[in-house]
């Protein structure tokens, strides 16, 4: 057998239906107070521009306050992370995966999406899923970036088989 390569950090871009939907309330709630004039395309990429905490921050407030309803699929945690990964760089030249294999759909459309879980969504910070969803298989940094129908996923030394049906 070969010997293992050990890279400190990849990238890959996952492609498929991968269940990254955000609720529209949530979008509503990142854009109530932009004008009229701002068109749809360019409040979709402001609130993908937008950095995790600050979005974390107006949808807590949000839902806090009544604004909205939390909605039963997903929390405002879970929705932020999915919210900065589909801000992917045009520039990005990572290699393209499909993903087909049931595994690694668990991984998406029931591990990742389902992170933090909505008990605890007040009590997550950006940069807990280091340690709450990568848990003790991560050596390394991570970070998820995506655009629906594909994620650019940067790993760090994270080992997957580690996860649930991986």
């Amino acid at each position: 057998m070969p010997p293992l390569t050990t890279v400190s950090e990849t990238e890959v871009i996952f492609s498929g239906a991968l269940a990254l939907d955000v609720p529209s309330a949530y979008f509503y709630a990142l854009t109530y107070d932009l004008s009229t004039n701002v068109t749809r395309d360019s409040r979709y990429r402001m609130v993908l521009g937008s950095d995790q905490q600050s979005n974390l921050d107006r949808l807590a407030k949000a839902v806090n306050e009544g604004w909205i309803n939390l909605p039963v699929a997903m929390n405002p945690a879970q929705a932020v992370r999915i919210l900065d990964v589909l801000n992917i760089p045009a520039s990005t030249t990572a290699p393209q995966w499909p993903v087909t294999n049931p595994s690694a759909n668990q991984i998406f459309k029931i591990d990742w999406v389902a992170y933090p879980p909505t008990a605890v969504w007040q009590a997550y910070r950006p940069g807990d899923d280091i340690a709450g969803f990568l848990g003790a298989g991560s050596c390394g940094a991570s970070r998820t970036v995506s655009r629906p129908g594909a994620v650019r996923f940067d790993a760090g030394l994270y080992d997957w088989s580690q996860q649930p049906g991986g």
